[in-house]
């Protein structure tokens, strides 16, 4: 019964390892050694970046198309 534990053993450290592993699956931290990003993750960020700004743009034009519509005549009508 002796010659199964060393089996047991390493499935168990096999196991270990992947809870200690996070979630780029290195084991060494989120940066490595020459301090680069494990996993980039750049083009993500510029995508929100992108459609962060086109809403911020979005959102002051309608806001000058509410401005221009409340800012009309009061005898002016549709046509």
């Amino acid at each position: 019964m002796k010659e199964n534990t060393g089996r047991i053993d390493a499935l168990l450290n096999g196991v270990e390892s992947l809870k200690m592993s996070n979630s780029v699956g290195s084991l060494d931290g989120e940066f490595g050694v020459d301090g680069s990003r494990a996993g980039g993750g750049g083009n993500s960020k510029s995508v929100v970046a992108a459609v962060g700004f086109a809403m911020m743009f979005g959102a002051a034009g309608l806001g000058a198309m509410v401005m221009k519509w409340h800012m009309r005549p009061k005898d002016w009508e549709a046509k």
